[in-house]
């Protein structure tokens, strides 16, 4: 912080991307609280759009070989603490026991990789989940405009730019309350936002 105050003396605009983070850099610093402005993540949606290949869900299912009446879910992220892929997945098992035609898609990696893999086995779910890791943005892309729901299991965020792709992309999101979502995600209308951030509540907002 000291560090930041220093720095932040010299420039004329700040621009964050979550609001409380303004809050809080107004607050302790309040002889410079108008340089600090909010302002939303954007999306490119040349390539974040709804799909105008009516076989493209199809041939995602082909590659994932998946029977085509599997609900197909989605995160997209870093696998790591931030993001918390080991909360999606209990979530998912509890998912899972309720609807076996269910898969789960996770495009990303990183340090939590092994834990991931192993949460994966132990919880039985080997066959339905299916890890990707990193992605081209084309071809995340495309897997969002043939998934039937994205999710998003953060412990803490800004204005996450994969929900607002997903969004772009017309699919639902399920997300846990962090961050900008709620500026973005209404509930019953384009996704669900999980009462708490526990394995049961993000369960009951994905079914």
């Amino acid at each position: 912080e000291q560090i930041e105050r220093r720095l932040l003396r010299s420039v004329d605009h700040v621009f964050c991307v979550r609001q409380t983070a303004i809050e809080r850099y107004r607050e302790n610093m309040p002889a410079l609280a108008s340089r600090f402005e909010f302002i939303p993540t954007w999306v490119d949606t040349e390539l974040f759009h709804g799909s105008s290949d009516p076989m493209l869900r199809q041939k995602i299912f082909q590659r994932l070989r998946l029977p085509d009446e599997t609900k197909l879910l989605i995160s997209v992220g870093r696998l790591d603490r931030q993001k918390d892929p080991l909360l999606l997945l209990d979530a998912f098992s509890i998912t899972v026991a309720a609807d076996s035609n269910i898969h789960l898609v996770m495009i990303g990696d990183g340090s939590l990789r092994p834990q991931v893999e192993e949460r994966i086995q132990t919880l039985g779910l080997t066959s339905a989940v299916t890890l990707l890791g990193a992605q081209q943005p084309s071809e995340v892309a495309d897997l969002l405009r043939a998934v039937d729901l994205f999710v998003l299991s953060s412990a803490y965020e800004g204005m996450p730019i994969a929900v607002l792709e997903a969004l772009a992309s017309g699919v639902p999101v399920v997300t846990t309350q962090v961050g900008e979502v709620l500026r973005v995600v209404h509930n019953g209308k384009n996704g669900q936002v999980a009462a708490e951030r526990t394995p049961q509540a993000l369960a009951g907002a994905i079914t």
